[in-house]
């Protein structure tokens, strides 16, 4: 389970720690069991038949064999949805074809100064639209922007320990409980690395986490969030437009 977190005031010691890794990216067990209990039916069913119950075709088909067969199919069902999570992590660290026909030869890049206002925008223009807190419904909620200043952070084990500062973070008070979890990329921050170093020491257990992405990113940040262990990630897409912002659901 992803670890537990709390809130606190950004404060002046001047370094919060190296970035580590989550740790509770571990493999499921639901295909090792499944493939044990469908082996033991099987054998069960084959050296303990039982007595003749149906005969079927000139088959004779024993009491063990039928009670058994439901629950070796159910156990092959464990088995097959264990390894198709595998087997999604498998594709998802893989690279994803896309229509490269509409790329372009030369990759315009834009200065890190003009990514940076970008963000900016889309940050305060989603923390307007989507987390406009407190609000009527919610007048306990409280949000916290941490661009360009760090306002709040999330801290993981307790007084001293690491510190990580989500793009906007929204507490409920009093307490600072966190209830939602903000990260907004803009294209050139979309990558695997991103998705390890950064959108995983945000995801905690009490809160869910909304990574935004631009529009036509959805899907490979869905894949690099699944090959960084992220299992409570929501995946949104942001674009502009004249007025306000459109955000998408993957």
């Amino acid at each position: 389970a992803p670890p537990v977190a709390r809130q606190v005031p950004v404060g002046d010691d001047g370094h919060h720690g190296g970035i580590v890794v989550s740790q509770y990216n571990l493999p499921s067990p639901t295909g090792l069991i499944g493939a044990i209990g469908l082996g033991l039916a099987f054998a069960l069913m084959w050296l303990v038949p039982g007595p003749k119950w149906l005969e079927i075709a000139g088959v004779e088909i024993g009491a063990t064999v039928v009670v058994l067969l439901p629950i070796a199919l159910l156990f092959a069902l464990l088995f097959l949805a264990g390894e198709s999570r595998s087997l999604g992590l498998f594709a998802a660290r893989a690279g994803r074809v896309t229509a490269n026909w509409r790329e372009g030869r030369t990759n315009w890049g834009r200065s890190e100064e003009s990514r940076r206002i970008d963000q900016l925008r889309a940050v305060a223009a989603l923390a307007e639209d989507r987390f406009a807190f407190p609000s009527p419904q919610h007048p306990d909620y409280r949000t916290h922007v941490n661009l360009p200043t760090p306002q709040l952070a999330l801290e993981f084990g307790g007084g001293g320990g690491e510190k990580v500062f989500p793009d906007i973070l929204v507490v409920r008070y009093p307490g600072n409980y966190p209830v939602m979890v903000a990260q907004v990329e803009t294209r050139e921050t979309v990558t695997r690395e991103q998705a390890t170093r950064v959108w995983a020491q945000l995801e905690t257990r009490e809160a869910p986490l909304y990574i935004y992405v631009p529009a036509g990113l959805g899907t490979i940040a869905k894949d690099y969030a699944r090959s960084a262990g992220l299992r409570r990630a929501r995946i949104r897409t942001w674009r502009r437009q004249p007025g306000g912002m459109i955000v998408a659901e993957v």
